[in-house]
Order: structure tokens, then sequence, then C-alpha cells
């Protein structure tokens, strides 16, 4: 993902007022399977704040004072717990996501063409262009386990968002694979707040 388009939808959004879960043979209680779809729920709300920062759509905290600019792009130095350096940036993406994933991110740049995440002076710092005008929590989400067979998942999230007399609704489909470390992967991620965006964005233009 080379750069982030949210830019297109600035113009409806600054209107805005600011588990079932299979199994392998053996009976799965209720309780376990509340439990198991909670979890995944956490991962998933985890993945998406991560995956926003590269979508222009949200951004790590940072520390306002501590500020570099290099050939004229502005950066603040990131201030989440544990990401000192872009090695650390990775290695908490690639707890989340496919290592393609994990690559394409890692790539994102800005408008300018200016890399999104950057070490400067033993430090990662996020560029201040990196804020977009859609934010990655819009709308109500309900999450369910699809499918679970062995390694395999796939996570579906319904997203609802009610602007005014209008509705919107948008559904993603999300492939999960367990590593032999233990840990489930995205290995195919979108943000529901973009899809949701979108159909607004179409639904002023066809009122026009």
């Amino acid at each position: 993902m080379k750069r982030f388009l949210c830019i297109f939808l600035c113009a409806i959004l600054t209107l805005m007022p600011l588990c079932s879960c299979g199994d392998d043979g053996d009976a799965v209680s209720e309780s376990d399977a509340v439990s198991e779809v909670k979890w995944i729920d956490r991962q998933f709300a985890e993945a998406e704040r991560m995956y926003a920062w590269f979508a222009g759509c949200g951004k790590p905290a940072c520390s306002a004072a501590d500020a570099a600019e290099i050939d004229g792009t502005v950066y603040h130095r990131v201030a989440e717990t544990g990401l000192s350096d872009m090695a650390a940036l990775r290695a908490r993406l690639e707890e989340k996501f496919a290592v393609e994933i994990v690559d394409a991110l890692m790539e994102t740049v800005v408008y300018s063409g200016a890399p999104m995440f950057r070490d400067i002076d033993g430090g990662l710092y996020c560029c201040s262009e990196s804020y977009g005008q859609v934010p990655y929590d819009l709308g109500e989400r309900i999450g369910t386990i699809d499918s679970q067979v062995g390694t395999e998942m796939v996570y579906r999230v319904d997203i609802t968002y009610d602007y005014y007399a209008s509705s919107f609704a948008a559904s993603c489909d999300y492939q999960l694979l367990l590593g032999e470390d233990g840990k489930w992967r995205f290995q195919n991620f979108e943000l529901p707040a973009l899809l949701i965006a979108g159909q607004m964005f179409t639904d002023v233009q066809e009122t026009q």
C-alpha cells in the first residue's frame, strides 16, 4: 500500500457530528465460544488500530514536543510503549499480520512521498501528515467467527453507521492462519470504516 486515499472523503466527513465458533468434533460450551469470540474481537481491534496508522485514519500516540523535520516533512516521536524504532514497529505488526501485509505497510509513504515512519536519532518517528479525515473506528461493529477448521479461521465483521436519516452497512471477511508460534495472523485486511465512508461519498454524489 503506497499511498492512502482518504482525502477524497473530506467533503462528506466534515459534515459529520463529530459467533458462534466452529469445532473439530468436540463439544464446545457456550461460555467457551463467547470467550473465543471476545478474544478475536480484541485481536481485530488491535490490528485495526495499527493498520489505520498506515491508511491515514489514525496515528499512534506521539510526542508533540519532540519533533524533527527532514526534507520539509515534519515528524513527531512515537510515544507508544515498546515502539522504539522501525524494527520494533515491524515486530509489532508481524504479531498481527501476514508478512506480505507487513512488507506493504512498512513501505507506506505520505502525499509528499516521504516515509510514513522512520528512525531519527535512534527513535521511531511518525509523519505529521499521516492523519486523515476518516476515523478508523467509525460505526458500530459486530464480529463473529464464521468458520474455524484446524489452523484456518474466517472472522466476519459487520459494521453499521447511522448518519442523520441515512443508514449505511458493510461486511468484511478476514482470513486468519495459526502460526507455529501459536499466534493467529490476518492474511487480508481492510478498514470497515473506509467501506462505510465510500458508501457515504457515493450517496452524496448520487443526490447532487
